[in-house]
């Protein structure tokens, strides 16, 4: 089956669940931080923790610390401080390291702001040099644009689990994300706001699962 049909599929799918249990929120694509070291520090957490009660706080804390340390090479000084796992209460040496990694690898790209990431992330080749960095995948990289207001869809486990129980048959992480995007142009709905709207279905059924097992255990 082509992508196109795949993307049908799954616009139809949604077509039956809207007036149900999902719906479609009207988010307005953000315009970024305006601070290179926020938008850095939210993309490396991000992957696998609860944002709200993780890592929205500690991307604050460090804006609030720091709020005039905008740029690549403000951000790399606070990295080489030291200081950055007390500004954000962080001990894990994994994500430390991989922030370090892609704050020097930017900065020797001569990005220095929002601006000029936005610019250089949307070239292909550029994107490819960026996941040759250990723990930045594509995954990573579309949610750093979504960050920065470019409407695109991230493919997280919750993406993948709503396409398969739309009975959309597709396992690689380019074609999951051309279906769910495409779906999102049938529906005539901004792509981010699907991606978003199949990440708070998903999370609020995790939520019900884990209540009804409180319950019956």
């Amino acid at each position: 089956m082509k992508t196109l049909q795949k993307a049908r599929q799954l616009a139809n799918y949604i077509q039956q669940l809207k007036g149900h249990e999902f719906v479609i929120y009207n988010k307005k694509a953000q315009q970024g931080y305006n601070h290179i070291g926020a938008l850095l520090t939210d993309s490396i957490l991000q992957p696998g923790l609860n944002y709200k009660t993780v890592v929205y706080p500690r991307v604050q804390r460090l804006l609030n610390c720091y709020p005039d340390s905008r740029t690549t090479k403000d951000f790399l000084l606070i990295l080489q401080s030291g200081v950055i796992k007390k500004t954000i209460n962080w001990n894990n040496e994994i994500k430390i390291k991989r922030l370090f990694a892609i704050t020097i690898f930017l900065h020797n790209e001569n990005v220095e702001c929002e601006v000029d990431l936005k610019r250089w992330i949307m070239e292909d080749s550029n994107k490819e040099k960026l996941r040759l960095i250990n723990g930045i995948g594509p995954k990573t990289i579309d949610y750093m644009k979504n960050l920065m207001g470019v409407s695109t869809v991230a493919v997280d486990r919750h993406v993948k689990k709503f396409v398969f129980q739309a009975g959309v048959e597709a396992t690689e992480y380019d074609e999951i994300k051309k279906i769910v995007e495409f779906s999102a142009d049938l529906l005539r709905i901004p792509r981010i706001n699907l991606d978003y709207s199949i990440w708070k279905y998903e999370s609020m059924k995790s939520r019900k699962s884990n209540q009804i097992s409180l319950f019956t255990s």
